[in-house]
């Protein structure tokens, strides 16, 4: 049996939520849901015509909570995979907001989840509270908790 090779560059994870694809190739928008998300991109079932590897897209991924909703806007990538099932698309930068999907599974499925480990490699800046800048030192992230 033949197996694809995995390319992918970051952990991934599953998860189920609407998202936005405006593709300027074509000048069109298309509605579809998500099904899993790294840092570097995703992959989704959209709705509408297959799409062609190579081209564009302007994403919105929404958050659906219980009385809110947050969308994440203007994450631009390139499709690297079409099929029949859905596509492939590589993010042109690192989702910033990456950090806010293991919070929402764990507020939707009610199961702990935790940062994945690409996460506690890389340091990150510490903000002051006090003046809203950077400090000089570095800090790693820890895994998430929920408060009682």
């Amino acid at each position: 049996m033949l197996q694809l090779e995995n390319r992918r560059k970051s952990f991934r994870m599953p998860f189920v939520t609407n998202i936005s694809c405006y593709i300027k190739e074509i000048d069109a928008e298309f509605q579809g849901m998500l099904r899993d998300i790294s840092i570097t991109g995703l992959y989704g079932e959209v709705d509408g015509p297959p799409l062609t590897a190579g081209w564009t897209c302007n994403l919105s991924i929404t958050f659906t909570g219980d009385h809110s909703r947050l969308v994440v806007e203007g994450v631009c990538g390139k499709i690297v995979r079409s099929e029949t099932q859905g596509v492939a698309i590589e993010f042109d930068k690192r989702l910033e907001w990456f950090i806010l999907v293991p919070l929402f599974f764990q507020k939707i499925s009610g199961k702990a989840c935790s940062i994945p480990q690409e996460f506690h490699s890389h340091k990150m800046p510490v903000v002051t509270q006090e003046k809203g800048q950077q400090s000089d030192s570095l800090a790693k992230p820890h895994s998430i908790t929920s408060l009682p």
